[in-house]
């Protein structure tokens, strides 16, 4: 008899997540493209009509472009996998699940583009509607045929979060880290000429700092921002380099976590693992803003990674709680314990940066408004101020203001979760409409600032990245105590755990019942000299 297999979670919510996990991917991936391809929301019955050309339906048919054709086909590769991956979690057959990919993403991307002919900066065609089905069709079958090599990388990652968690953390933490500084990902089409831009840029760290009144002035002239929120673009830089500071430095953290040193030579091994890591870590991130429109070279980044990985260097010695040579022995799995005051601090850095990034530049002057204009700055209709902007700046302001308060749902989260006796759930309430409350306070002061709008879309993005943070959290913990759970099918054991007595005629009936599952013939032996 086997063993039943233990559900990841207590929790039916976290159970139903972790078992639909490839179908909430996709479906947060296209709600996410779908998002993309409306922005920036500029809603007309006039559309967009070029010269010499003609409509099939509602869709254009136009010259191609080559841009345009391996952009749409790149878009959609993930679209096509995630597609297949969720329909192969539902027990669908392989090839079934291929072309159950291909029309799924056909019937999108024919919605999605029908839905732009009433966008006035979008371009509704067959071509892309070509190259998007390709682009599926190509991602699910590059995914059914690495399937296996898929399920073989999930075995090895489960495998090293029972070895050691607090590497895979690190690793995923790197990936989080160069997703993150990347957004909005708005690559140079004209890549050479961003190449040779490197070879006289300026590697000055200081140089962007330097550059900022020349693009405040250009930002100015071009409408998309008021002369007085210079000295906010300042400081908001400021909080930048000093965030990157911090992220490093909680970076390095984990990464000695994983390293594990006991002695000098793990020491040395922490040490010059960790910088190299950090190091490349940085040095990546800030070459490829060079080919970012919305970034640029800007190398203080990585001068804020070199301070960030030295203080999380000299934190990781101080605070880190070494085990003895015995422990060592007797447990040589045994993972170091973060700190609650490593915790507490990246707290308290975290809470610092977020109200700076609310409350920069502090211009709590009601002088130069009058008091029947405060309320005009208020947005009540969430996403209204993405209407007609750019959809890079719509998207870096969305994923920043995410960041913001995933940060303050973490902190509150973290700080409730095996720390009081409240229930789960009770606790995830007490999360969401914490997290939501603070928004909102913010979002209130505001009102009294010259440079700030008060917006509902930054509260309801706060009440969601708060919810996702708890959810996350909740699935993390019961998946590291899910993958250090170990099962044994022995009868003793059994015994031992259930509270039976021995018996031989059980023990019997084990070993029949194994025989009879797994049948091989018997050896005949060897008749005696």
């Amino acid at each position: 008899m086997q063993p039943a297999r233990l559900d990841i979670s207590d929790e039916p919510l976290i159970r139903a997540i972790h078992r639909r996990a490839a179908i909430l991917g996709f479906l947060l991936f296209a709600a996410a493209l779908a998002w993309m391809c409306f922005v920036p929301f500029d809603l007309t019955r006039h559309p967009y009509n070029p010269p010499h050309s003609r409509r099939v339906g509602y869709l254009l048919l136009t010259g191609l472009s080559l841009i345009d054709v391996f952009a749409n086909i790149g878009i959609y590769l993930p679209f096509g996998g995630l597609c297949l991956l969720a329909l192969r979690s539902l027990r669908a057959n392989r090839f079934l699940a291929i072309i159950g990919a291909t029309l799924t993403a056909a019937a999108f991307s024919l919605s999605v583009e029908h839905a732009q002919y009433f966008i006035a900066s979008r371009v509704a065609s067959w071509i892309d509607v070509f190259c998007n089905v390709t682009g599926a069709a190509v991602g699910a079958t590059i995914t059914a045929a690495f399937e296996p090599i898929l399920r073989l990388i999930f075995r090895r990652f489960t495998a090293s979060a029972q070895r050691n968690w607090w590497a895979v953390i690190a690793k995923g933490a790197v990936c989080a880290l160069i997703l993150i500084h990347l957004r909005p990902y708005d690559i140079v089409i004209d890549k050479g000429s961003a190449a040779a831009g490197l070879l006289r840029a300026d590697f000055n760290p200081a140089a962007a700092w330097n550059a900022l009144p020349e693009t405040a002035a250009k930002l100015v002239k071009e409408g998309r921002i008021e002369a007085r929120e210079r000295s906010r673009m300042e400081l908001e830089y400021l909080l930048d380099r000093v965030t990157d500071i911090a992220s490093y430095a909680g970076l390095t953290i984990l990464l000695w976590l994983g390293f594990r040193p006991r002695r000098f030579f793990g020491y040395v091994r922490a040490v010059g693992g960790s910088a190299f890591v950090v190091l490349c870590t940085a040095f990546t991130i800030t070459l490829l803003r060079q080919f970012l429109a919305s970034h640029g070279l800007d190398t203080a980044h990585f001068v804020a990674a070199c301070a960030g990985w030295i203080i999380g260097a000299v934190l990781s010695l101080m605070l880190l709680r070494n085990v003895s040579e015995e422990a060592s022995s007797a447990n040589p799995s045994f993972n170091f314990r973060l700190p609650r005051s490593i915790g507490t601090l990246g707290a308290c850095v975290a809470i610092a940066a977020i109200l700076g990034y609310e409350l920069v530049p502090f211009d709590f002057n009601t002088t130069g408004i009058a008091k029947t204009g405060m309320f005009e700055k208020v947005n009540l209709m969430p996403f209204m101020v993405h209407f007609h902007s750019r959809p890079n700046d719509a998207l870096y302001d969305i994923s920043g203001e995410c960041l913001i308060y995933s940060a303050v749902g973490l902190c509150i989260a973290g700080s409730l979760y095996r720390r009081t006796r409240l229930r789960w759930r009770t606790q995830f309430v007490v999360t969401v409409v914490g997290t939501a409350a603070i928004s909102a306070a913010l979002q209130i002061a505001h009102l009294f600032m010259l440079t700030r709008r008060t917006d509902v879309t930054t509260v309801l993005l706060a009440t969601i990245s708060a919810a996702t943070m708890s959810l996350g959290l909740k699935w993390l913990t019961d998946y590291r105590r899910f993958v250090s759970t170990r099962y044994a099918d022995d009868l003793l054991t059994r015994q031992l755990i259930e509270g039976e007595t021995y018996d031989k005629n059980a023990l019997k009936s084990l070993e029949k019942r194994r025989s009879d599952a797994s049948p091989s013939p018997t050896p005949q032996s060897a008749e005696p000299d």
